[in-house]
């Protein structure tokens, strides 16, 4: 094993849950990290890709080219400097960081034979680190989704940049 992975122990964990009301039991086995936040105020905001063929711009706004063009895309914004590294992508239509930016309008982006317009802009979803440790800690309290599936992309992010 590498130093980095000797870092990054999991707690292995295996359940017995049942899934449905007649019982049925379903073994799940999952991985779990110890998760440290500095601030646990940290405001997380959320950003919409948007990436639309040059000319093709009245197509369905949310349909989007493929995963490797999207990936090339999000990596030309990072390393262009148009978005710091602070930034998280899911892979489809959201970012997430913890700073607030400008919007980016229709921003030219050649792909060889195709060219992109690439927008990126903010959304009102602002989600905080505190309130889903307050959800968890009341026990019972619906835990709220925005802040999970931004916690989730986020920590994704970090694991594949290891």
């Amino acid at each position: 094993k590498t130093n980095r992975q000797k870092k990054i122990r999991s707690k292995f964990i295996r359940k017995r849950l049942p899934v449905n009301p007649r019982n049925i039991t379903v073994d799940l086995d999952t991985n779990s990290y110890k998760v440290i936040f500095k601030s646990i105020d940290l405001k997380i905001h959320q950003y919409d890709l948007s990436i639309q063929e040059e000319g093709n711009e009245s197509s369905d706004p949310n349909e989007m080219p493929p995963p490797g063009i999207r990936e090339i895309i999000f990596n030309k914004l990072v390393s262009g400097r148009h978005i710091n590294k602070n930034w998280a992508w899911d892979g489809n239509k959201n970012l997430y960081t913890n700073i607030t930016q400008d919007d980016i309008s229709d921003m030219r982006m050649d792909m060889g034979r195709k060219v992109y317009l690439v927008s990126v802009q903010r959304t009102p979803m602002t989600a905080s680190v505190q309130d889903v440790i307050t959800a968890i800690q009341d026990g019972g309290v619906e835990v709220p989704q925005d802040p999970i599936t931004a916690l989730n992309a986020i920590f994704l992010h970090c694991l594949k940049s290891m």
